[in-house]
């Protein structure tokens, strides 16, 4: 396969994650080497890979929509991106409803190729393609390819996560994988401003890595104060956010060896019946201290 200069081709990848100035940037290595644009042939097309560990899955609507492209003689120019690991096997990285059109109707795909040593490339990879789509939070802390990911990844399957095998990173679940990342950047950070999930996943990576024990003792400790504070429902976003935020204040300047304060069972059971809606009619950020109050007021500090 004919391939141009690694440093080069990375230098041009690069370029494209640093479009944006925000916290966010996502570097390749400099190994990373783009080979050229080729057709896969229609009765190669299964031998392509999906990763499940940081692509969505495929979306009938638009896979659809492109499907009465081709089937009314049109053109999908763009090519989807491909990676290729270092055993040979090739691994859709973007374009993957582009990919299940052209599979259902049988026709052949342009595709760019990218040889990578590793999965973190691919991720990075990914978002960076995606950066400027309609991608959803869920997805992008799927892939995210930093210790902000792992450490979310950690909390679906660690043994005593409350949260084990409950976290939802594609749709649905009643706790969506985008709400757990703004609590913990919320938990291991403080206030912010920030909406756009890579910035916050980008916030996240830094506070990790800079203690990863004392995060991972933070997460699971506040797993179990979520799963308590909403036993019922889909954990709603800003009260969460709020939750979270108390607990910054509380537990930031604790060692782990700590008696870490929670809330006792009482204490629990007024913050269940708290009407969160009659505190913020909206998601917008602007009820969170509205929200702080509430929590506070039945959990006060130096209780629990």
């Amino acid at each position: 396969m004919k391939k141009t200069s690694g440093t080069d081709s990375s230098n041009r990848v690069a370029r494209l994650a640093r479009a944006s100035s925000t916290p966010s940037l996502i570097l390749l290595p400099d190994d990373l080497v783009i080979g050229k644009e080729i057709t896969i042939p229609a009765a190669k097309l299964n031998t392509l890979g999906i990763d499940e560990r940081y692509q969505r899955i495929e979306i009938h609507a638009w896979v659809n929509d492109l499907i009465s492209v081709i089937q009314n003689g049109g053109v999908i120019p763009a090519p989807i991106w491909v990676a290729e690991r270092p055993d040979g096997t090739r691994w859709i990285v973007d374009g993957q409803q582009r990919y299940w059109a052209h599979w259902h109707c049988g026709a052949p795909i342009r595709a760019r190729l990218f040889e990578v040593a590793e999965i973190e490339t691919e991720k990075a990879l990914f978002h960076i393609a995606n950066r400027n789509k309609h991608v959803g939070a869920n997805i992008r802390v799927k892939g995210w390819p930093g210790p902000a990911g792992d450490l979310i990844l950690w909390m679906n399957t660690h043994h005593e996560s409350a949260l084990r095998n409950r976290i939802a990173f594609d749709t649905g679940g009643r706790f969506p994988a985008g709400t757990i990342a703004r609590c913990m950047a919320s938990l291991l950070v403080g206030p912010s401003n920030m909406s756009r999930m890579d910035d916050i996943l980008a916030r996240l990576d830094t506070a990790v890595t800079k203690n990863l024990a004392w995060a991972e003792k933070a997460a699971k400790m506040f797993a179990v104060l979520l799963c308590k504070t909403f036993p019922n429902e889909r954990i709603p976003s800003l009260p969460s956010r709020a939750l979270a935020l108390i607990c910054y204040d509380r537990w930031k300047n604790l060692r782990i060896s700590d008696a870490w304060p929670m809330p006792g069972p009482s204490q629990v059971k007024r913050m269940c019946q708290i009407k969160w809606t009659e505190y913020a009619p909206d998601s917008k950020s602007r009820w969170l201290p509205l929200l702080k109050t509430a929590i506070a007021q039945r959990w006060p500090q130096g209780t629990g």
